[in-house]
């Protein structure tokens, strides 16, 4: 009997389309099992790396994360294998930091985006839990659930810490209830875990690091400032425990850097106080309350730190950093300045104590300095003094475009400005480090006059090159070199007593 012929069956496009994403999607797994466990071994193989990242799909990790309950609805609720997906982008967020940990100077974008993409998604993922989900906790699920809830607040998306923090206050009692129900304490203890955890300097630092990615993220063409759109309120409690006032401060570091980065400058000045808080715990309030200092971002750490161990030494001579609070195009903070300062206070440290005030407007440079006074003057004069702020020939300034933010050439002819000779010893030396003060005729010359001192400053626009202190016996001198682009001009100038004494 011959054969009969078998009917002739249609492909099934839908079916094959579904196998062949399942089998997509556990190649991802796979790679970033694989990823994962390279970071851990520490294996720095690129070409392999690029490759797993490739592989790796986030379409299909987001369907078995989240779904839409039918077409016509508007959010999102977590999908029958939620919680299986969560320890997989969990690995997958901490590839990246893993492989830091064995080599902080390893660098990988791909892998750095890949560990962002995990956080997001895990960002996306808590959008749609809700009670429901919430109720399907058992031991594994609570571990994976909220070590996910602490990847997010140290994610680099301000809008995602913001709802990982509003969404521990708004379970809070849930936890509770549910840590009772299914006599799971781990739920209450994890959940009071992260509460404390965002009492701590790491939650801190992952806080300003995400507020200033937002501000870079969504400064538009033409647009200077932006405003804190996320976690403000948390970012204030951080300020007002090192003991800022928030309003004041963040109103500072939005008045620098105007033309070459998005403001206020929030990352750069905390990543400074969080270092010299690891090493000194209350130098921040102190500099901040004492000295006026915003911008620590501008100065060695150095010097930061013996300003601070040595607040109470009143027996040691010392001269006076007076810098402006606003710097509208970085000049004060750039790292060949930091360079010169650290050089500067190493040779003069042992003889004598630096003390570095901040002031935005000529009233806080004169209460600045009669603290000084008060505090330091029963045994010693200011020495010597380092004044920045923008200048011209006829003004400094020290804060906004107002003259009360100015020190201006008119200013020195009053009495005011003639009792500041008070606070410093007879004929000291103070040099400008501030555009054209030095012209004929200007604030520099002017200022030499009226304080009897002997005065360096440059004539023109510039920007300083060197200092090189000279210690004698009779006390501090010092050599100044500001930059110039053409070879053998005389740019520096030196008053004393208002005459001019000679180009340098």
């Amino acid at each position: 009997m011959e054969d009969q012929e078998k009917p002739f069956q249609d492909p099934d496009p839908e079916r094959e389309w579904l196998e062949r994403r399942e089998q997509e999607h556990r190649k991802s797994l796979e790679a970033a099992e694989l990823l994962y466990q390279m970071s851990l071994n520490g294996e720095y193989d690129e070409d392999k790396i690029k490759q797993l990242c490739k592989t790796i799909s986030w379409g299909h990790l987001h369907e078995h994360l989240v779904g839409k309950e039918d077409e016509y609805s508007l959010g999102w609720k977590a999908t029958p294998d939620f919680f299986d997906t969560l320890p997989v982008l969990n690995k997958i967020a901490r590839i990246y930091e893993n492989f830091r940990a064995g080599e902080q100077s390893f660098f990988n974008r791909d892998l750095r985006d890949l560990s962002n993409d995990a956080r997001f998604m895990l960002y996306h993922g808590l959008l749609a839990v809700d009670q429901e989900a919430l109720a399907q906790f058992d031991e594994q699920k609570t571990k994976d659930f909220f070590e996910s809830l602490k990847l997010i607040l140290t994610s680099e998306y301000d809008y995602a810490i913001e709802e990982a923090v509003n969404f521990l206050n708004k379970h809070k009692d849930l936890f509770i209830q549910l840590s009772e129900t299914k006599q799971l304490s781990d739920i209450q203890n994890k959940a009071e875990e992260l509460q404390n955890f965002l009492k701590t300097r790491e939650f801190e630092r992952a806080l300003v690091n995400a507020v200033q990615e937002g501000i870079n993220a969504r400064r538009r063409p033409g647009k200077q400032k932006v405003e804190i759109e996320y976690c403000e309120g948390l970012l204030r409690k951080v300020l007002i425990k090192y003991g800022f006032n928030p309003d004041e401060i963040l109103d500072v570091w939005n008045g620098s850097y105007t033309e070459h980065s998005p403001q206020p400058q929030i990352r750069s000045n905390m990543d400074k106080v969080f270092n010299m808080e690891d090493k000194r715990e209350g130098i921040a309030r102190l500099l901040y309350r004492e000295f006026g200092i915003r911008n620590f971002e501008r100065y060695p750490e150095s010097i930061l730190i013996a300003q601070f161990d040595e607040f109470e030494y009143t027996d040691k001579p010392y001269g006076v950093m007076i810098q402006a609070t606003h710097d509208w195009n970085g000049a004060f903070g750039v790292w060949s300045n930091m360079e010169i300062w650290e050089k500067l206070f190493k040779k003069i440290k042992e003889r004598y104590a630096f003390r570095v005030v901040e002031a935005r407007s000529k009233l806080e440079v004169a209460r600045r300095l009669i603290r000084l006074k008060k505090k330091y003057g029963g045994h010693n004069q200011i020495s010597f003094a380092f004044i920045g702020g923008h200048g011209s020939k006829d003004s400094i300034t020290f804060g906004g475009p107002h003259r009360r933010n100015m020190l201006l050439l008119e200013d020195l002819a009053g009495r005011g400005v003639q009792r500041t000779g008070g606070f410093f010893e007879p004929h000291p030396t103070i040099v400008l480090v501030s555009c054209s003060t030095g012209a004929e005729g200007g604030i520099g010359q002017k200022l030499s006059k009226t304080l009897g001192a002997k005065v360096i400053a440059p004539s023109v626009s510039t920007s300083l090159k060197s200092i090189e202190a000279i210690l004698t016996d009779e006390g501090i001198d010092f050599k100044v070199e500001y930059k110039t682009e053409y070879q053998g001009q005389d740019i520096g100038k030196v008053y004393s007593a208002g005459e001019n004494i000679e180009n340098i």
